[in-house]
């Protein structure tokens, strides 16, 4: 179900530019991401069950998901994670080459950091939907 619609992305969020025909498909790869960082509590509980804040809140990171995917050139990981325009890098007389491979954008624990947008992470932060931890109840 998505979380945003082409008219909330172009004129309340004032998005960056993309066609109409392509929106869809990066506003579903953006709820992936978006459900993946909340663990999955908006897709089970439903967007409207929640308070008018984090529902604003949760459409933006939507939305800036969207565009950390439009400025990244591509949704898949592959896509992000490419050399894409900084394959070598000159100073000088001294030049270095990228082997294609960048190891940095894993965590030991497996998940690709460089696929969430910092835009996204810091709207949903002041949700608690980014919380792993088990709630107390006495």
């Amino acid at each position: 179900m998505p979380y945003v619609d082409f008219n909330f992305y172009t004129n309340t969020y004032f998005g960056e530019e993309v066609e109409n025909s392509d929106f869809a498909r990066l506003e579903a790869r953006a709820c992936d991401k978006i459900d993946e960082l909340t663990y999955y509590r908006v897709q089970r509980r439903g967007l409207s069950k929640y308070n008018d804040f984090i529902q604003l809140q949760v459409k933006k990171a939507v939305c800036a998901q969207i565009e950390y995917f439009i400025e990244m050139g591509g949704t898949s990981a592959s896509a992000i994670n490419s050399p894409l325009n900084f394959d070598t890098v000159s100073i000088g007389r001294t030049s270095v080459k990228s082997n294609g491979l960048n190891t940095n954008s894993s965590s030991g624990d497996g998940v690709d950091k460089n696929m969430y947008s910092p835009d996204a992470i810091k709207y949903l932060e002041i949700t608690g939907l980014l919380y792993a931890g088990v709630g107390v109840f006495r």
